[in-house]
Order: C-alpha cells, then structure tokens, then sequence
C-alpha cells in the first residue's frame, strides 16, 4: 500500500484518539521507576521546584498539563534546522516540550543550582545501574574493545594532531552502536535489503505490507569519528516503509516532504523523557570538565600525552580510564532509551495497524 494522505489522515486521527492510552501507560512507567536510576528521566518536570528536588507528584501534575494539549500528535514536516536539533514540538510527530525553567531565572543563582542538581543526579543515577550485577554482565558481554587508539605518529604530523580530536577506533564503536541496537531494541532486525553504506536500517514487519523501524546514518558517523568527535546520532529517525520502498532514496526526499513509499515518523524516544535521555556528545563534552560537589570546576580533567618513541616517531596516549566511562555511559543511555520508549514504541505501533487497509477490532 502506498502512504499517503488517507493513510496520513487516518493515523492522525488514531493517535489523537488514542493519547490518553499512551499516557496512563507513561504514568505506569513513572511510578515503576520513581526510586529506580530512570528518577533523572522526571526531572525536567520538576525544573519549577525551588529548591529542585524529583517530586511525584509534580512530575504527574506537570504530565497532566501536557496531554490537555489538542495539538499533540499531529503529524507535520520537519524543517532542516530541527533535524539537527531534536525537539518533539518539531517532531513529525508533534508533542509539546516540557515547559522546564521560567525563562527568568536563566543565568540566576537558582538556575545554576537547578543545573548542577541535575547533573549530580545523573552521575548518581549512573552509579546505581552499574551496582546490578545483570548489567555489569551485558556491558561486559559486548564491550572488549579500546575507546581510543594509541597511535605513533611522525614528529612533522604533531602539530596536525594537536588540532584534531581523540584518535577513536572508529569500527569498533561503529560496531558497538549496531550491538546496543541488537541488545537493547531486539524486535527490530537490520535489514540489508532496506540499508545502505550510508543508512543503517532496523526493521519488523507489521503486516507484509509495510515495515515499522528506525534508521540512522551510519556514514556520517563514521566521518564525525575520524575527526575526533565521539557520540551517537543527535537521535535515531523512526520510519515507515512499504514494500515499493528504494533503499537508496535520499533522505531530503522524504525528511522533508511526504513521499508514498516511506513515511519519517522523527524521534525515536518517548516524547515525555527524550530530553532527560543524555546522550554520548553531551556527556562526552560535559565529562571533560564536571566534578561532583565542584560545580565551579572548569579545568579539564583528561589530557593526552605526547610520548617520544625516538627522534622520528612520537606515541599519542589517551588518558587511562576515560575510554572505559564513554562505553559504558553509551551503554546506560541505551538502556534508559530504550526502557523509556517501549510504551511509545507499542503506542505507534498499534495505531499503524489501526490505520491500514482491512483493519479489524
């Protein structure tokens, strides 16, 4: 079947018609989780608290406040600027952000004291899902490999170096983000028939005619990591594909515009607890620099070495630990990823079906 506006029209309608489903199910989550190390996902809902602490109640509340809005689940394009910054209100599928801090306090006392609160809950959160044994084992299972590469260059190349970032071993994580994928979000298969050299495609049929997954691309991260730029897609783009689908078909071809044999669904995460959801970049960048109960601290903490091997060669060393902390924090983002978005998932999911041809209660 083809996808276009009556199909279009009839998933709006079931999304829409079906919110308030969704929502008892991300309250279901909340409870689950309010003492679990998932806690930081709630705490943009309680960004007006003063002093900040994670309340379950306003974190309902504020939840509550959300749904009541008729514009959420809409289905619109995005614009090239907000496919690099991830924001539900720019979705193709829309959904209101979080309202987070008044504005007027950006740059106050108080909104350094919220910040550096939420960025120690964060650290804390993460120490206590490495504290269960099960997750230890999986990490483990998939993880054998070295962040960075320690690499003897030219004495005439340091210069060149000293300009570029960390010298990453850009197959391994390039295979450790396909594996995480496998791990955490196992109903979906990469599929080679759908994937390219450029885009990586993890697919489930839903009922021989279409396909429901996500995709990323996988060449432009491999690029960002030869220049010393580590992390993971801003997000992962959630699609639909009918069996007429091209895989070659180019992205501004359907990102942008509505095309009949692919439809961009955007972010893949709940639209609820994406934004908590700190990716490898962020936590990469702020790493470098924050210290627990140091909030002030804007030294870096790693430092590569420059080793001289002899009077033509130079050794490049990363600092000792800091690989260890990027792959396992890449491992916690997964998993809070993929917990928070189950409900979502399931939610998209079954109102696809509702919207098909023949679909019958």
């Amino acid at each position: 079947m083809k996808l276009e506006e009556n199909f279009r029209m009839e998933f709006e309608k079931n999304l829409k018609g079906s919110k308030y489903t969704f929502k008892e199910q991300c309250m279901s989550f909340i409870k689950t989780n309010f003492e679990t190390p998932n806690r930081i996902l709630f705490a943009i809902f309680c960004a007006k608290k003063d002093p900040f602490t994670i309340d379950y109640n306003t974190t309902v509340k504020e939840i509550d406040y959300l749904f009541e809005d008729s514009n959420n689940f809409g289905l619109q394009l995005r614009n090239s600027f907000s496919y690099m910054q991830p924001s539900f209100f720019n979705n193709e599928i829309m959904f209101r952000d979080p309202d987070g801090l008044p504005t007027d306090v950006y740059y106050t006392p108080r909104y350094y004291d919220y910040v550096n609160k939420v960025r120690d809950l964060s650290y804390n959160c993460e120490d206590e899902f490495w504290k269960k044994a099960d997750n230890c084992e999986w990490y483990e299972a998939i993880s054998d490999f070295p962040c960075f590469l320690d690499i003897e260059i030219s004495i005439y190349e340091l210069e060149k170096y000293k300009e570029i970032g960390d010298i990453i071993n850009v197959n391994d994580w390039l295979k450790y983000l396909r594996d995480l994928l496998k791990l955490f979000f196992s109903e979906f298969v990469f599929l080679e028939e759908f994937s390219t050299k450029k885009m990586v495609r993890f697919m489930k049929p839903l009922n021989g005619s279409v396909y429901f997954g996500f995709e990323y691309d996988e060449a432009l991260l491999k690029r960002k990591y030869e220049r010393g730029d580590l992390g993971f897609p801003e997000y992962f783009n959630l699609i639909l594909i009918n069996n007429d689908f091209k895989k070659a078909t180019k992205k501004d071809e359907y990102i942008y515009r509505f095309h009949e044999d692919i439809l961009s669904l955007g972010i893949l995460g709940n639209p609820l607890f994406f934004n908590e959801c700190i990716g490898l970049s962020r936590f990469a960048a702020l790493d470098r620099t924050y210290e627990r109960g140091n909030p002030q601290n804007n030294k870096l903490k790693y430092f590569r070495e420059y080793v001289k091997v002899n009077d033509k060669k130079i050794q490049i060393v990363h600092p000792e630990g800091i690989g260890e902390k990027m792959k396992k924090h890449a491992f916690f983002y997964m998993d809070q990823l993929s917990t928070s978005s189950k409900s979502y998932l399931s939610f998209l999911e079954e109102n696809i079906l509702k919207s098909l041809p023949g679909w019958r209660t």
